[in-house]
């Protein structure tokens, strides 16, 4: 029977002793479960850092995007007043022509080479070469020859005849 008394008493004393250490054994367990979640929530917190930073990065390009676009909207809009005032020019003086002869279209281009000479020359040559290439192969079409052009443009007449080669390809 002592036996059975010491061995309750010891199954007591391990009893007691779980509860007593039960917080010790709930951190050791628990650890081990937190520390995953934790791993986890870091990773979640770079992606999460990394995402924000490759959105920034695009908002950068788009506003530079968005800007650049504005200024080639700023310029077409430009050349579009810049045409209306020839087309204007034109119109006004398409009026006193005959038309229906050969002579009235003789006249006609005439009018508009004057339209193109009645505009502001130091203009022409301020603008930017891009814009000087489209106004020289207007100009030819026109009727300008390249002296004028050049005249007209402050480009050279090689260079002129070089554009007009390769426009015509």
């Amino acid at each position: 029977m002592m036996f059975y008394g010491s061995l309750i008493v010891g199954l007591i004393f391990i009893v007691l002793l779980i509860f007593y250490k039960r917080d010790l054994f709930m951190k050791m367990f628990s650890g081990s479960v937190t520390s995953p979640t934790s791993r986890f929530q870091e990773q979640l917190e770079q992606t999460g850092d990394l995402v924000i930073k490759r959105l920034e990065e695009k908002i950068v390009q788009l506003e530079y995007l968005l800007e650049e676009a504005n200024q080639k909207v700023t310029l077409l809009d430009h050349k579009i007043q810049m045409a209306n005032k020839i087309l204007d020019k034109e119109h006004t003086e398409k009026k006193y022509l005959d038309t229906t002869t050969n002579v009235g279209t003789v006249k006609q281009v005439e009018v508009t080479k004057k339209a193109f000479t009645d505009l502001n020359i130091e203009h022409y040559r301020s603008m930017p070469r891009k814009d000087k290439r489209s106004l020289i192969i207007e100009m030819t079409d026109l009727g300008y020859d390249i002296t004028e052009i050049a005249k007209a443009t402050g480009i050279s007449k090689g260079e002129i005849m070089l554009l007009l080669q390769l426009n015509k390809k």
